[in-house]
């Protein structure tokens, strides 16, 4: 229950249960293993550690890619990139921005995730990415947010 532990705000948990879980399943290709580390990385990073962050963010690509599975792996990507935007790597945010939107291009009808419009927004203003970039996203309280976050800080 790591995930609802992380937005519980029980934190210390959450880190507990991801640690456990990953040591579990080091050796399998296991659903969640993507979330695991997203929800560390994201709890690393709010402690301060940039560097556990980007490594865990790295680490859910890693996992979510070998599943191919497009719920764990925009949440990934748009975390991995939000990371890479707090390491003044824009380069690499924009690279892991436009795989993303590939993704939701791909996956064309489906709404904008929660854990993919958390920081979608944030990370498309810090690009200069403007709302056109979602234009195939069908309207979600997500999607609505992503695309006027942007004009919100102009």
């Amino acid at each position: 229950m790591s995930v609802g532990q992380y937005w519980a705000g029980d934190w210390h948990a959450a880190l507990d249960r991801t640690a456990e879980l990953l040591a579990d399943t080091a050796s399998v290709r296991m659903p969640l293993r993507a979330v695991w580390h997203t929800v560390t990385g994201r709890i690393q990073w709010a402690r301060g550690g940039l560097a556990d962050a980007q490594r865990h963010a790295d680490l859910a690509i890693a996992a979510a890619g070998r599943r191919q599975d497009p719920q764990e792996l925009g949440p990934a990507l748009v975390f991995a990139a939000r990371i890479a935007c707090e390491s003044n790597d824009p380069a690499r945010a924009a690279d892991l921005v436009r795989e993303l939107l590939d993704l939701l291009d791909l996956l064309a009808g489906s709404i904008l995730l929660p854990d993919v419009g958390f920081d979608l927004p944030l990370v498309m203003s810090r690009l200069g990415r403007r709302e056109s970039s979602l234009d195939g996203v069908p309207a979600s309280p997500w999607s609505d947010a992503a695309r006027a976050f942007p004009k919100s800080v102009e």
